[in-house]
């Protein structure tokens, strides 16, 4: 080993920075790392190569081994470098940790920019580590080293933060010698003591802000500092006015290990990287607690959070969901202050929460406000370290520094806060946001089984308010089982509830006459296809006529289930019978009428022509106008036995075109026809049927309104024939008008003949009313059958001259 001339130093890598830097140094002699022969290593006999290094650094005799960074040296020189006790000086940008000889490491030079300030501590710090003096030190903290690295193993032995926190002090203590230390952790703001050295149970170490004192640039700058005088240094604020010097080392970022001692410079360079290996290893340690800590911890929480569920699940409404939510983010997640805002008539409403007694109060909030509205505005969830720093967040209160949002679908949000600032991370947001969709999924559950509650008990109110007989069934081999009925099924029916249900119904209701047709209906319905139709089924006081509508629950697909509705037409079906029974009596009559009276009317006719040909005779006439009245009078009676309440198929009918066909068929002498009808004037009907009610109206007016047949009502009411006035010269007589004219819903057909008294208007419409002598009575009757045929409502009115008028809403 050199003494004197300059210093020997091997470099692990001939970088050009580190060459240029040291060059022109006549103190110092650059020997390149290749010298020792490393390239022309066999990789097949490592032993052949180490004796080739050592044989080669023999020779050398190096003062000092100079390495840049990680990994700058081979194992061969690495094993021949520790064999030697030759010193090892490390400039790097790397913390010390990072090399994998930092065991070796007697010296450190963090490597800045390169420049003189680099040379000159470079320099210094290779003089220092190659004095005889620090050489002796060296050796004599050789044994140290060696203990700090074997105590390296059980500190990684430790299995929780805490047991590592004692360990490193311990470790400290013992093998550093530093007598007084701590283990400070940063918990949100603050830095928190939470180891200190055994033997200084009165260290008076203390909770202190991140930014506060030695510790506090420390942690913020993750710079370890030697303090030789802690009163002359401006950021040293000692928790005890004792401590004159200290070594402050940055645990990664995780916190600051301190020791002090009561001396002046009772701390050197090699204390301070003794410490800093020392921690180097603590730090890696403690983030793999720090991560296996948070995986066990958010696997327990996970399961914890999936058991939690089973509560949430049990939740039967929204207000019970929401309280059970903040229960479990409280005992599961160690959320102490969360809320529920649901979104409600543009606002937010507080409806569960989780606090203690110093929350604060929160009340309605609109819809914009905060966080809170961001959250639900943009469904994204948000994770806010520092409340008073976000620009969208606006606390409620104070008292708050941090805080989760997470959006609850379209219902609302949940939040969780805290008092200090940076008090939830990642992990504790990707719960929440598991347990919110938990809480979804279970909203989505409940609003849909509220909703099939609702539809059921909707239904259930449907069945039982069916005006007519109801019954549900399910099929049990072909069998229809009734499930239910309704009240007006044991009503109609007379079979009690309790009886039929359960019950084949077709054993109950079908005769046995109808068995088949009972079977063919299940068939039917078992194969999705629904039934109308009309039944006779067995009641408790007998058989009743029915319409029936069976629905199956699924149209067009296989059915086990379904629905039949029993509307009792009994007594309708008894009114059709019987009509039947009236038409076809009233058929019988109009053949007589049509063939007995006729034949006699058409031989009195034919011998009244003969003796009217042969004989002139003023009196035949009477006889004359008495047969034609008898033929109009059958003719009539006909019209309205076989034709007055039948209605054929209907089509448009241009209303102008009718009247006008109408009128031509009738002998109207000196009535005239006014048309005031619209060009789209149309209505639905039968055409012939609409021409024989307008022809009976135009007869109408014919006979009631002509002068010979003209009726005067006196103010009372009673009628006055017409007798042998000025009005009976054809020169003075007064033409009766028909006027056909538009309403509001229909046609109204209005002459300005002598009109009907009030009194009379409903009886005008009775068969064999007439103050005619020509009429026969039946031409009105016939009107209104055909106007209610058609579904029409015919009234009479007094015309707006006198007259009559017949208005007809179609």
């Amino acid at each position: 080993m050199t003494t004197t001339g300059p210093l020997q130093i091997l470099i692990g890598v001939d970088e050009p920075m580190v060459s240029s830097l040291l060059a022109d140094c006549p103190d110092v002699e650059i020997i390149s790392h290749e010298t020792l022969g490393t390239a022309d290593t066999d990789e097949t006999d490592p032993g052949r190569n180490t004796q080739k290094v050592a044989a080669t650094l023999d020779a050398l005799d190096p003062d000092c081994l100079l390495v840049t960074g990680p990994d700058s040296l081979d194992v061969a020189v690495v094993e021949a470098v520790r064999a030697r006790g030759i010193p090892v000086v490390a400039y790097t940008d790397a913390a010390i940790d990072r090399l994998t000889t930092c065991e070796h490491i007697s010296g450190y030079v963090r490597r800045d920019d390169g420049g003189a300030d680099d040379r000159r501590r470079l320099l210094d710090e290779l003089a220092w580590v190659t004095s005889q003096e620090t050489r002796q030190q060296l050796r004599d903290s050789t044994d140290q080293v060696t203990m700090l690295h074997d105590a390296t193993a059980e500190l990684v032995g430790a299995e929780t933060p805490e047991e590592l926190y004692q360990s490193t002090v311990d470790v400290a203590a013992n093998v550093l010698d530093f007598d007084t230390c701590y283990v400070g952790i940063v918990d949100g703001e603050y830095i928190v003591p939470k180891a200190v050295s055994t033997d200084t149970p009165d260290s008076g170490f203390r909770r202190m802000r991140i930014d506060e004192g030695l510790a506090g640039k420390t942690y913020q700058t993750k710079t370890s500092q030697l303090v030789h005088h802690i009163e002359e240094d401006s950021d040293a604020k000692p928790a005890q006015s004792s401590y004159r010097s200290g070594i402050s080392v940055p645990i990664g970022s995780h916190g600051v290990f301190q020791a002090v001692s009561t001396h002046l410079d009772a701390f050197d360079e090699r204390d301070r990287q003794l410490a800093e290996l020392l921690i180097g290893h603590v730090a890696e340690i403690l983030t793999r607690l720090r991560a296996e800590s948070v995986v066990q911890t958010r696997q327990t929480k996970i399961t914890r959070l999936h058991e939690g569920a089973m509560d949430l699940v049990a939740a039967r409404s929204r207000a019970e969901l929401f309280e059970r939510t903040v229960t479990v983010a409280k005992t599961i997640l160690d959320f102490d202050r969360t809320y529920i805002f649901a979104a409600s008539g543009g606002e937010f409403v507080p409806v569960a929460k989780s606090a203690p007694p110093d929350a604060v109060d929160v009340g309605r909030l609109p819809l914009d406000y905060g966080a809170v509205g961001k959250t639900y505005r943009t469904g994204e969830s948000r994770l806010t370290p520092d409340i008073h720093a976000d620009a969208d967040a606006d606390p409620v209160g104070d008292i708050y520094g941090s805080g989760i949002s997470v959006r609850i679908d379209d219902v609302g949000v949940f939040q969780a806060a805290a008092r200090d600032t940076r008090q939830f991370d990642e992990t504790d947001l990707e719960l929440a946001e598991l347990l919110i969709s938990h809480v979804t999924a279970t909203l989505k559950r409940i609003e849909a089984e509220s909703g099939l509650r609702d539809e059921r008990d909707r239904l259930a109110a449907l069945f039982e308010n069916i005006p007519d007989a109801a019954v549900t069934f399910e099929f049990d081999d072909d069998r229809p089982v009734v499930q239910r009925v309704n009240t007006m099924f044991e009503y109609v029916f007379g079979y009690p509830a309790d009886e039929i249900v359960g019950a084949n119904i077709d054993e109950y209701v079908v005769p046995p006459a109808n068995d088949a047709e009972a079977t063919t209906f299940n068939e039917k319905l078992q194969q999705g296809t629904s039934l109308r139709t009309s039944v006779r089924r067995q009641t408790a006081t007998g058989v009743r006529d029915f319409l029936l509508h069976v629905v199956p629950v699924h149209l067009d697909q296989t059915n086990t289930s379904g629905y039949a509705i029993y509307t009792d037409v009994t007594e309708q079906r008894e009114r059709e019978r019987e009509l039947r029974r009236q038409n076809e009596r009233l058929d019988e009559f109009a053949s007589i009428v049509s063939h007995d009276l006729r034949n006699p009317l058409t031989v009195a006719t034919g011998y009244l022509d003969l003796v009217q040909e042969t004989v002139d005779d003023p009196n035949l006439e009477p006889i004359d106008d008495a047969l034609d009245q008898m033929a109009r009078l059958i003719d009539d009676l006909l019209t309205l036995a076989r034709k007055g309440q039948v209605v054929g198929e209907t089509t448009t009918v241009d209303l102008q075109t009718a009247t006008m066909d109408a009128w031509s068929h009738v002998e109207t002498s000196d009535v005239e026809l006014v048309v005031s009808l619209s060009e789209e004037s149309t209505v639905d009907a039968d055409y012939n049927r609409l021409i024989d009610l307008l022809q009976n109206l135009f007869r109408n007016a014919v006979e009631h309104g002509s002068t010979s047949n003209r009726t005067n009502w006196t103010e009372s009411g009673d009628a006055v024939e017409h007798g042998s006035t000025a009005d009976d010269d054809p020169e003075t007589a007064k033409t009766t008008t028909v006027r056909v004219e538009n309403t509001a819903d229909g046609f109204a057909v209005e002459d300005d003949g002598p009109g009907i008294p009030a009194g009379d208007r409903e009886s005008v419409f009775e068969t064999g009313y007439s103050t005619s002598t020509d009429g026969t009575g039946f031409g009105l009757a016939i009107v209104r059958r055909i106007a209610e045929a058609h579904g029409w409502e015919v009234t009479v009115e007094a015309g707006s001259e006198g007259g009559a008028r017949f208005e007809f809403s179609v």
